[in-house]
């Protein structure tokens, strides 16, 4: 028995003392661990850049990776981390805060092939004094979940052939973009604000067996008729078109580019609708004599009747020019028509279901009412009496009916407070039951 409850005493202090110096543990305030870890030709580095130390084993083409870091991308040349070439960089989850002019061309030793950003916050754009000097060099470009306003620079990239802008909010392209995508072989351009692009000049790209393919999806493109090239594509380069489906016009929404037909994205332009005819009091209007002709065979047929009734009838009849309506005129009518039916459905399906609601709650008030009604009426005595009487059955008395000579008789008074107890009448022997 004493072996077992210093056991669990033990047990107790023992995990007493194991949460205290967790608590400890969490509770200590941690540095963050800055380190750049080299492999091969590869130095990935946390929370900082790599310093000069980091380069001095490598003397071939380096690939670096910097994640986590929120600070100054600046370059140093008179430290000795130029001597080898970086070929390809990778920022990932940083913020940059200022940037030097040309800072890739620098770092890299004007040798950066691949450049990945990838959700960096802070100040980066896409122009000449970010990607100046990479003209010749650069062939790989990708950035996501990264705003981008300006990418009027990326047609000057003459070697890119990989381009990947994924979730970069662009609602627009330069000018030039179609000189940058006859040498692109790798497009990628998904979840953006785009409703169109160069479609001539992709179509032709898209039959050249270098490219592999173009992400468009998660785009709101307009299906019109500058996308007619596309149509005479064959399997082979529609298969390297991913995504593009119709977002406007409405009556094409959701519909995959290669479903659609000429007639669909460039409709035939329908005939002007013919003018309203003219009213045939407005024609008789137009085609009435001059007016003194009028006045004098007035005159002459009714000759009783005055110049002020003949005003009168004129002036029922004004002559009116006939204005024809346009085509967008016509149509708004025709859709206040339609508009007009469609609210009149719904305030009557609504006040329909109203008195649907007030029927219901009326029916419901009634039956509860009456049974309101009915279980105070159990509870309640009604207006007819209540009481019994129970009558008990005796024998006949052998004594006599009349009282004894010179007995008392009892008085029959009635007396208002106590009716209840009146003796009974003779013959009864005054027996009363005392259960009433």
């Amino acid at each position: 028995m004493h072996s077992l409850s210093f056991s669990t005493k033990m047990s107790s202090l023992f995990l007493v003392y194991s949460l205290f110096a967790l608590t400890i543990l969490l509770l200590r305030p941690h540095s963050v661990r800055t380190e750049c870890i080299p492999f091969h030709s590869l130095i990935s580095c946390m929370y900082r850049m790599p310093a000069a130390r980091d380069f001095d084993a490598h003397h071939s083409d380096i690939d670096v990776i910097i994640k986590e870091y929120s600070g100054h991308f600046r370059s140093d040349r008179s430290e000795n981390r130029y001597q080898s070439p970086i070929s390809s960089l990778q920022i990932q989850k940083s913020e940059i805060l200022s940037m030097e002019p040309q800072f890739f061309a620098r770092y890299s030793a004007n040798g950066l092939q691949h450049l990945i950003l990838n959700s960096v916050r802070g100040d980066l754009r896409l122009d000449e004094q970010t990607l100046g000097g990479l003209e010749s060099v650069l062939k790989s470009l990708q950035v996501s979940d990264h705003e981008l306003t300006d990418i009027k620079y990326l047609p000057s990239m003459k070697s890119l052939k990989k381009l990947s802008l994924v979730s970069t909010r662009l609602s627009s392209l330069p000018a030039r973009f179609d000189e940058l995508l006859s040498h692109l072989d790798n497009l990628d351009l998904m979840n953006n604000s785009l409703t169109t692009l160069p479609w001539k000049a992709l179509a032709e790209r898209v039959q050249s067996p270098q490219l592999q393919h173009i992400r468009l999806a998660l785009n709101p493109w307009h299906c019109d008729c500058s996308m007619k090239p596309l149509l005479g594509l064959g399997p082979d380069a529609i298969k390297r078109i991913v995504g593009l489906i119709c977002a406007t016009p409405i009556e094409l929404k959701e519909r995959p580019f290669n479903s659609l037909t000429l007639e669909e994205i460039c409709p035939e332009p329908q005939e002007p609708e013919k003018p309203i005819q003219e009213l045939p009091g407005i024609e008789m209007a137009k085609n009435e004599e001059p007016q003194e002709e009028k006045e004098k065979h007035f005159n002459n047929v009714y000759p009783a009747q005055g110049r002020e009734e003949e005003k009168f009838t004129d002036s029922l009849l004004p002559p009116v020019k006939p204005r024809e309506l346009s085509r967008d005129q016509s149509q708004v009518a025709t859709a206040g028509g339609t508009m007009s039916t469609e609210v009149i459905a719904v305030i009557v399906a609504v006040v329909v279901v109203l008195v649907i609601v007030v029927l219901a709650v009326v029916v419901y008030k009634v039956r509860q009412r009456n049974y309101k009604r009915q279980r105070d009426g159990s509870k309640q005595p009604s207006q007819k009496s209540t009481s019994y009487c129970h009558v008990v059955a005796h024998e006949p008395s052998d004594r006599p009916m009349r009282p004894p000579v010179g007995a008392t008789l009892p008085e029959y008074g009635r007396d208002a407070e106590h009716t209840e107890r009146q003796p009974l009448a003779h013959g009864y022997n005054n027996y009363r039951d005392n259960r009433l």
